[in-house]
């Protein structure tokens, strides 16, 4: 069984290491709880550097068909870009339709101001995890085919003339938001098919350290680092020797490239097909 540290150890341990806990001495609830802080606000700082206290997950992703509704010229529309309707939008009329409405379709209904219309060609990042922040790659399955689906960046994407082309999606961006879940994704060529499913390797942020027994979620080998961190923060306000705060403060810079290295060497390389 692989051996796991609770926050409390970790906290307990920075202690130890900085001279502020004797050997037996049993932790304060004052002390866990500076511990707690200082050790989420190491994390914070770490997220503010891109590093990526990660866990990666598959999701899988099945489609709901277009809301279609009737315009005014009696045409049927098919919504392109999910949305909430206002006046802006209304087919026909609306100033910007055209971005989430276009002429197509088989079964019109009412449109109606307030409600919410989907495109079978977007969806938001909370649809496969409340707390995903991005999408590592993915595939297509149509028909027991596995197909690949490159991730692009807004460029990209914005040189993409026709966006609501339908077929097997063979690209996908991600219209990033700091709040997790909340990023929207969108597909190109949009499905054509529900029965399609769309597999996706979602990226989410560790969890914070908020209670005793939690164990952390993200990689390991950041566990020295943040531990030695900790252990000299932790010891400016113990009023620990300043020699040792150095000492402390230099083991971690070491602990820290390590640590780097180690989320280098468990990345991996894709390949995309060139976009003209």
């Amino acid at each position: 069984m692989a051996y796991v540290q609770t926050r409390n150890q970790i906290i307990s341990r920075a202690y130890r290491i900085c001279g502020a806990l004797p050997k037996g001495q049993t932790i304060s609830n004052e002390q866990i709880a500076n511990g707690a802080d200082a050790l989420n606000a190491i994390m914070e700082e770490l997220y503010n550097e891109d590093v990526k206290f990660w866990k990666l997950n598959e999701y899988q992703k099945t489609f709901t068909a277009a809301s279609e509704v009737t315009g005014s010229d009696a045409s049927i529309y098919t919504c392109i870009l999910s949305h909430t309707a206002t006046a802006e939008t209304t087919p026909v009329t609306g100033a910007n339709y055209t971005t989430y409405w276009e002429k197509k379709g088989e079964t019109g209904g009412t449109h109606t101001v307030g409600d919410a219309y989907v495109s079978i060609g977007d969806f938001l990042l909370s649809d496969l995890n409340d707390e995903a922040i991005d999408i590592i790659y993915a595939f297509y399955r149509s028909d027991y085919d596995d197909n690949p689906v490159y991730p692009i960046d807004m460029q990209q994407w914005s040189n993409i003339t026709d966006k609501n082309e339908t077929g097997d999606p063979i690209y996908i961006w991600i219209d990033r938001d700091k709040t997790p879940g909340a990023g929207r994704v969108h597909l190109w060529p949009q499905p054509d098919n529900t029965t399609d499913v769309l597999h996706c390797f979602t990226m989410t942020k560790g969890s914070s350290l908020d209670t005793a027994s939690a164990i952390p979620d993200f990689p390991k080998h950041w566990i020295n680092y943040l531990t030695h961190r900790l252990a000299a923060d932790v010891g400016k306000e113990e009023q620990i020797d300043i020699a040792q705060i150095g000492y402390l403060l230099n083991r971690a810079t070491a602990m820290k490239r390590a640590a780097r290295r180690g989320d280098g060497n468990k990345s991996a390389t894709y390949f995309a097909e060139a976009m003209y």
